[in-house]
């Protein structure tokens, strides 16, 4: 059985990791173009060299954390003109986010700390009236625990030397061809 937020548990099985890796992947690779209206734009720096992870890196990060956790977290840092200039994925396990005020403006906590600076919120597929993302992880928890099961099982076979304890009887004598039989 899988747990509401044991993605790590469920990355371990290689199917779900293989998806992961190929999915964030093809995605982090993609070529990059940014749009103004209808014109294509040189691409700001940060898209082109974020800091502190390079362009593949950030994207793959963002893609793995929306499949396994429904959400993706960017500390945003700021230049002193107020230009973005560093995007640093978070752990979206260490982000908690509440709803504040008469806006319902998003106030950001990190490992139940509330964070100072400006953090930006990707999310997957939403519940209506839900601040977060559904994990993908989440959803599939049963599927997911299946293959894990059979996965350890498989495991369990292989360490018992792929012979299966146990003993057939026979109500009357067999031959050996029969036996084999």
């Amino acid at each position: 059985h899988i747990g509401p937020s044991d993605a790590n548990r469920a990355i371990s099985y290689l199917m779900v990791y293989g998806c992961i890796q190929l999915i964030s992947d093809v995605i982090a690779t993609l070529p990059v173009q940014t749009m103004h209206g209808r014109d294509v734009v040189d691409n700001p720096l940060w898209v082109e060299r974020p800091e502190p992870l390079d362009r593949v890196d950030f994207i793959s990060a963002l893609i793995v954390s929306l499949l396994t956790e429904g959400n993706a977290f960017i500390a945003v840092g700021r230049d002193s003109r107020g230009r973005t200039a560093t995007v640093d994925p978070l752990d979206p396990r260490r982000v908690d986010v509440k709803l504040v005020g008469p806006m319902n403006e998003p106030e950001f906590y990190i490992d139940n700390k509330p964070y100072p600076g400006e953090i930006l919120m990707i999310r997957g597929v939403m519940r209506p009236g839900s601040i977060r993302g559904i994990s993908p992880i989440e959803l599939a928890r049963q599927t997911i625990g299946i293959g894990l099961g059979g996965q350890e099982q498989a495991v369990q076979f292989f360490r018992q030397g792929a012979v299966t304890p146990g003993v057939i009887h026979s109500k009357s004598d067999l031959s050996i061809d029969q036996a084999r039989e």
